[in-house]
């Protein structure tokens, strides 16, 4: 079940010509990913424009949810969890 105080978005992971991901643009976002982030109105724009020296890991880790179709966790620390698909 998806508590309503998780941040929660809906992302477009934007790949560069090599097949990298280099960029991510938020489609839709929840109140409370508002709330966690302190970015306001983020719907529409990048992570590059709304933070420019976001860590590529963020990139990394929604581009393997794109490539294996499995669900990933980010847990608080400099990278993200590929450990497996469920949250610890």
């Amino acid at each position: 079940m998806v508590l309503a105080r998780e941040g929660l978005a809906l992302l477009e992971v934007i790949f560069d010509d090599a097949g990298r991901p280099v960029d991510h643009r938020i489609l839709a976002a929840n109140a409370a990913f508002g709330k966690q982030s302190g970015i306001k109105d983020p719907v529409g724009r990048t992570a590059r424009e709304l933070a420019p020296n976001l860590e590529q890991s963020w990139n990394e880790l929604y581009g393997a949810v794109v490539a294996t179709a499995c669900p990933r966790t980010r847990n608080r620390g400099p990278r993200p969890s590929t450990a497996g698909s469920r949250s610890a």
